[in-house]
């Protein structure tokens, strides 16, 4: 995403490419990407699943580094604001989405 690019578009053959990952090797992070985007690349590539990020966590971590990023070009306020924290949804709010599901 943050190249535009096809990860692994150096290599024709799928194989190539999953052998690379599973000996541990990654797509080259190009020198323009910010350094927080890199790091963050790099924590979602690491070859240990359970030292990966979520993606609600990746989601957390994009988000504040664009809230940094615009607070020094645009102020933040509740238009640009997002909220990554899903509402708690009552039992009776579900029964009632899931008979208006069943019954169309």
């Amino acid at each position: 995403m943050a190249t535009g690019r096809k990860p692994w578009d150096e290599y024709e053959d799928e194989t190539i490419i999953v052998i690379q990952v599973k000996i541990g090797e990654r797509p080259t992070i190009p020198s323009d990407i910010p350094e927080p985007y890199k790091q963050l690349i790099q924590d979602a590539w690491n070859h240990d699943p359970q030292k990966r990020p979520t993606c609600f966590q990746l989601m957390e971590r994009i988000h504040k580094e664009i809230n940094s990023t615009n607070r020094s070009t645009t102020p933040m306020n509740e238009e640009n604001a997002i909220d990554l924290h899903p509402q708690q949804i009552t039992t009776e709010q579900y029964s009632s989405a899931a008979s208006t599901i069943c019954t169309e």
